[in-house]
């Protein structure tokens, strides 16, 4: 269903027609099961073995499965040293789903947001891998889970402590939007997590985030160069803290971290049209550089799972849960880097003609619904294998 477009009815894969080149599905799943057979399995799926806890976690049937998806990047895969963290969307159109919310400047600004960090170093820049994933959750986190782990130095901070903890002591680097100009967040990921940070520093409203003067960096570069470049070096929190500037035609790009300097990039230049119409051309520092470079693997990612064919527009399901199910499939890889249409068609085949042993496959127990059904099990008929 996911490798195909244009089949806007899943009845469509298990019609009885004869296969047309104009209209319906291009091929038949009957010959690998029936569609009340594969709408039956749909009703029963679960994502989760864990028992339901007795308080009301909206989130409970997701838990599971964010935590075996991070968990195997864990494992499995060992990022680059260069990373960006940003945020991402999982379409979602019932404003009563757990964690709603709307993020007007994303492309489907509707749904759950998730922060995620992507490596682009080791497979190429046009092709980055995401290799982890957490729920913004909001007001419908339970009270009584309490706060996440380092929530404790402030929701910000915290987050950005927990995103960089698969690769801990590494010393990586992570690249940041706006978003995520906090100074002690980028202090407390060397400090706490041993992964060095860089953010975009943007003016919130009439402040700066803490530390860093900005209104007197621009001032200071007014009359320089454009292209000109230098670091404010200073201890924040006793620990040695940078500001990378560089001078653009009406803005100061600035850049805090814990590292770095303002070399120049070879091969990386940046073009400006001035207000008299002249041009002018400069090097790249290694900060612009590699953010630049760096701030779009995200997106990459959220646009290589809705295009070409986006399987949760063909499953056109109304169950939250498989839409985060969905969401993460599409995010997986191929053992030799495939990705897109080419992984799914193999991965898909491969599900549909498996040899599973039936001793992996766990069983729910038979729910009874009514009397008839009550007879058939207690004869020993009618128990399905699902």
């Amino acid at each position: 269903m996911n490798c195909y477009q244009g089949i806007g009815d899943r009845r469509l894969w298990w019609s009885l027609q004869p296969i047309s080149l104009t209209e319906g599905a291009p091929y038949r799943l009957g010959v690998y099961m029936s569609r009340k057979r594969w709408e039956d399995i749909c009703t029963a799926l679960r994502y989760t073995l864990r028992p339901a806890p007795y308080f009301v976690d909206k989130f409970h049937p997701i838990r599971e499965l964010q935590d075996a998806f991070n968990e195997h990047y864990k494992n499995e895969y060992c990022p680059g040293w260069w990373n960006c963290l940003d945020e991402s969307m999982s379409v979602w159109y019932n404003k009563f789903c757990p964690g709603f919310m709307c993020v007007p400047r994303k492309p489907h600004p509707f749904g759950n947001e998730y922060h995620t960090i992507c490596d682009g170093e080791l497979d190429g820049p046009s092709n980055p891998i995401l290799w982890h994933a957490e729920i913004q959750e909001g007001k419908d986190r339970p009270v009584i889970l309490g706060p996440k782990k380092y929530d404790e130095k402030g929701k910000t901070v915290g987050l950005m402590c927990r995103m960089v903890e698969p690769i801990k002591s590494s010393g990586k680097c992570v690249t940041m939007d706006s978003g995520f100009n906090v100074s002690m967040g980028i202090v407390d990921m060397e400090r706490v997590q041993g992964v060095y940070g860089q953010a975009l520093i943007k003016k919130r409203g009439c402040y700066w985030p803490k530390g860093v003067p900005g209104d007197a960096i621009d001032d200071y570069f007014k009359d320089k160069a454009i292209g000109h470049g230098e670091t404010l070096e200073f201890d924040f929190d006793g620990h040695p803290f940078f500001i990378h500037c560089t001078k653009e035609e009406k803005y100061v790009t600035k850049f805090m971290t814990t590292f770095g300097c303002l070399n120049d990039v070879e091969g990386h230049y940046a073009y400006r049209t001035l207000t008299d119409g002249g041009r002018v051309r400069w090097i790249y520092k290694e900060p612009n550089s590699r953010h630049n470079c760096a701030k779009h693997w995200v997106d990459d990612v959220n646009n290589r799972r809705h295009s070409p064919i986006d399987l949760v527009d063909a499953w056109q399901t109304k169950w939250w849960r498989i839409d985060n199910l969905l969401s993460s499939y599409q995010l997986l890889r191929g053992v030799e880097g495939e990705v897109g249409l080419d992984f799914r068609r193999k991965l898909a085949v491969q599900m549909m003609e498996n040899n599973i042993d039936d001793n992996l496959i766990h069983r729910s127990p038979v729910r009874v619904r009514n009397m008839r059904a009550r007879m058939s099990v207690s004869s020993g008929e009618g128990e399905h294998g699902l």
